[in-house]
């Protein structure tokens, strides 16, 4: 249970500002990169872990939960869920033992949050539990969208969609605090943030000491935060977060030179504008491709000829940063 939530918050911290795009790398090989950090923050955990295990049982009324599903009160604060199982749930398969994905999604997000959700369940060898915190009128497309996938899919992975909701106190200050809904993110959840740090007793303090300097929001309080606690925190290598930073003026990301990327992030809109061809090609290939089509001539093949048309980038430059993991995962799809 607490090594599943350390896995939610590493990837809730992921997901902050775009859509990722997870190449097939096994979560077993970043853990053993950090095993001591994850040691140390498991001991400050041992003695909190039995206040997480209550009220999973209690149902309620939640807003913002779709017809037919299963609503109770999770160990995650206070906020409502709405889950919802589909016909092949793997979580009744024994032994089930997932990797949490957690996303918010407010406004226009919902297609550019979907292609993240197919492209993990695509490229993931664990199954996945996906924590999705999006606004009530999204709720409906995501249900719609994911419970269509074909059910080979669909046992791979369970989802839960949640109200966005932020502290009654200053509630509204909270969701302008930067993009609509960014500030959620600081409040996913609360039992899964950094386990010994006292997080929502942090927040509301640190907004009223800097909201007057504060230019990135949500970014800005976690800087914070991390700044005091440097051990809470668990840095990845560029590869597991690849940035239009990273090769904008060339390349300064050996690891994904070497490696390719392992997890792509398209922040300010580089999948859905011209300036990084090469993010936005990597972002249609996944869109575009249908579950049940061969993986190379799907997803490889168009991915090589779209960005054969970057190449006046710098971005363009280093095709194999953005096929060497996507080559390796079709292989292995294949073997499937």
């Amino acid at each position: 249970m607490l090594r599943n939530l350390r896995v939610l918050f590493v990837c809730t911290l992921l997901v902050f500002f775009s859509v990722l795009y997870i190449f097939n790398q096994p979560v077993s090989s970043l853990e053993s990169a950090s095993q001591q950090a994850r040691a140390q923050r498991t001991r400050a955990a041992d003695s909190g872990s039995s206040e997480r295990a209550h009220d999973d049982s209690q149902s309620v009324t939640p807003t913002g939960c779709g017809a037919g599903a299963v609503s109770r009160w999770k160990p995650y604060g206070s906020l409502p869920v709405c889950r919802r199982h589909s016909f092949t749930d793997p979580a009744l398969r024994s032994g089930w033992d997932p990797v949490g994905l957690a996303v918010v999604a407010c406004g226009p997000r919902l297609q550019e949050t979907l292609t993240m959700l197919k492209s993990a369940v695509l490229f993931s060898r664990r199954d996945l539990h996906f924590h999705i915190f999006a606004e009530d009128e999204l709720h409906a497309g995501f249900t719609h969208a994911l419970d269509s996938w074909p059910r080979r899919v669909r046992s791979r992975f369970l989802y839960s969609v949640y109200p966005v909701s932020f502290p009654s106190e200053n509630a509204r200050e909270w969701k302008r605090l930067f993009k609509p809904c960014a500030a959620q993110r600081l409040f996913i959840p609360n039992d899964v943030a950094a386990v010994s740090l006292k997080w929502t007793d942090l927040l509301m303090p640190l907004l009223n000491k800097y909201k007057l300097n504060i230019t990135w929001g949500d970014q800005d309080l976690l800087n914070i935060i991390f700044h005091y606690n440097p051990e809470t925190l668990l840095v990845f290598p560029c590869h597991w977060n690849y940035r239009p930073d990273h090769c904008i003026y060339g390349s300064n990301c050996p690891p994904a030179e070497r490696h390719g990327a392992y997890i792509l992030h398209g922040n300010r809109g580089a999948y859905h504008d011209d300036r990084q061809p090469a993010f936005r090609a990597v972002y249609e290939v996944i869109q575009q491709f249908v579950f049940d089509e061969d993986p190379e001539r799907g997803l490889l093949v168009p991915l090589e000829e779209k960005l054969r048309s970057a190449e006046h980038t710098y971005c363009g430059r280093v095709p194999h940063v953005f096929t060497k993991r996507l080559r390796q995962s079709v292989r292995e799809l294949h073997t499937h």
